[in-house]
């Protein structure tokens, strides 16, 4: 119907790989930058989640449930994090405590994730923070992009596509200090 592919690798052991190519077309002929993809290449998932054992996370999202649920990954990936409900906290958060990770929604009342980021990443310029939001929009994409944002991670929150943009952020960033 689209004219698109369909590919699958699947490797025993490491897991599945899916990839979806469409043909599309700009609309308005412009030029737009783009986040990476998620899945940077054949990691064990195991030796991606030993990796980030060592890492300071921060989840923002003002949403109770989301909060739960990203409680409740973490715990499942033997990952510890502080949880936050505002840009404000978040500031503050990150005033008292060396986060290495920080998963901002970008939709928060007050102080919003873009905003939120673009005041953290001056002062913090090893801190990675990768976008968790509904809004998959080309225009909200560009928007994390702009305001300094490594990733994006659409909602719900689901465990191997936030184990893929951390690994992601790891591979892209050497300088993580621990």
């Amino acid at each position: 119907m689209m004219k698109g592919e369909l590919q699958v690798d699947s490797r025993l052991g490491n897991g599945s790989r899916f990839t979806v190519l469409l043909p599309v077309q700009d609309i308005d002929g412009g030029h737009h930058e783009t986040l990476k993809p998620l899945v940077t290449g054949w990691q064990s998932l195991e030796s991606a989640i030993e990796e980030a054992d060592a890492l300071n996370f921060l989840i923002v999202d003002d949403n109770p449930t989301n909060l739960e649920v990203a409680r409740y990954i973490m715990e499942d990936l033997g990952w510890s994090a502080d949880f936050v409900m505002s840009g404000e906290e978040a500031l503050e958060a990150c005033g008292s405590t060396k986060y290495d990770i920080v998963l901002m929604d970008c939709h928060l009342p007050g102080l919003d994730g873009f905003e939120t980021s673009q005041k953290l990443l001056p002062l913090y310029p090893s801190m990675k923070i990768i976008a968790v939001t509904a809004d998959a929009r080309a225009e909200a994409l560009e928007k994390c992009l702009k305001s300094g944002m490594c990733g994006f991670i659409s909602k719900p929150l689901i465990a191997s596509h936030l184990v893929d943009a951390v690994s992601q952020s790891l591979a892209e960033n050497q300088s993580i200090e621990r």
